[in-house]
């Protein structure tokens, strides 16, 4: 499951779990900042601390990050920022 474009159709993801349990062993994790474009991982509006909460309901094996472009920052600053934000969230 792509968490950003899940999200930004204005889905949850929570329900997709819900609805369609172990099914989503793959999370494509890409935050999105308050103007709906892509933010460095914990530095956007996803609450990802909830959306991990789930991952044994999501069946979630796995996940990769793809850092698309952010607007705001360089590219090589911005690659630095997503590790950090995937610590203090809680992903391993």
């Amino acid at each position: 499951m792509d968490l950003y474009w899940v999200t930004k159709a204005g889905a949850d993801p929570l329900a997709y779990f819900e609805k369609y349990p172990g099914r989503f062993k793959m999370w494509h994790v890409k935050d999105m900042g308050t103007e709906g474009k892509f933010a460095s991982v914990g530095n956007g509006t996803i609450d990802f601390e909830e959306i991990l909460a789930k991952k044994e309901e999501s069946g979630m094996l796995c996940y990769m990050v793809e850092q698309n472009m952010t607007f705001t920052m360089k590219p090589l600053e911005a690659i630095k920022v997503s590790p950090e934000g995937l610590k203090k969230i809680g992903f391993e």
